[in-house]
């Protein structure tokens, strides 16, 4: 496989994840506005980009009943994982956010190297969907991170993680065969663990925020909708 253009594509999505993490850092000063523009992004991304791409993965071996299934253990799964960190009283909990992000980021990064490997059509649109997402995955990194209340020398590492993972994810491609059933498993299960960040972690904290805060939680969600629409085609 020729490496050069799926690092290419890589790099320039973990660039756009840098300007969205920088965009959350130094311009949307307000937590609540930060957090609704989360909120949104995070729903949409799990319901039209991670999980179709699930679908995608899985056609032929899991049916979508069943990849809808692992979403919703994933769904279940990650609240008591993240109790379970919690008792153990050492703050790795705070870090299952930015972290998940960063999962997704790679397994972006591996799929659109697998899909070069195929096609160069199919790398294209696995790839763009990465870079039309990456503003919006690095305001989600940056308000994972402070959502818990992580200083900002962490929330900037975990932003640097972040925009990373996607080539790490490509060079991983070189070396490691992964079957697309699994990773039709994988992002189903990061998908139920979108949703629940999304409907547990960040929509109640825009509870009794203004209509403001509102519209920011519908234009994040219509913004990263028309991306994916469009890096889908």
């Amino acid at each position: 496989m020729d490496i050069v253009i799926p690092l290419g594509f890589a790099a320039l999505s973990g660039l756009a994840t840098l300007a969205g993490g920088q965009l959350a850092l130094t311009i949307v000063r307000r937590q609540s506005i930060l957090l609704s523009l989360s909120a949104g992004a995070i729903f949409a991304v799990a319901l039209v980009a991670v999980l179709p791409e699930a679908i995608h993965l899985g056609r032929g071996f899991w049916h979508v009943s069943g990849l809808l299934a692992i979403a919703a253990l994933g769904y279940a799964a990650y609240p008591l994982l993240n109790r379970a960190l919690e008792a153990g009283g050492n703050g790795i909990a705070n870090h299952g956010g930015p972290f998940s992000f960063a999962l997704h980021a790679g397994l972006g990064g591996f799929i659109a190297a697998v899909g070069f490997g195929q096609s160069a059509h199919a790398g294209l649109v696995m790839a763009s969907a990465a870079i039309a997402h990456g503003i919006a995955h690095g305001i989600n990194t940056v308000a994972l991170a402070k959502a818990p209340g992580l200083s900002r020398p962490a929330t900037a590492r975990w932003l640097v993680i972040n925009a990373s993972a996607p080539m790490l994810g490509a060079l991983l491609a070189l070396v490691v065969r992964v079957d697309e059933t699994i990773l039709a498993a994988i992002m189903a299960v990061l998908a139920g663990v979108f949703l629940f960040i999304s409907s547990h972690s960040l929509f109640p904290r825009t509870g009794s925020a203004g209509v403001r805060d509102h519209v920011a939680v519908a234009i994040a969600i219509v913004v990263v909708t028309a991306f994916a629409l469009i890096a889908g085609h």
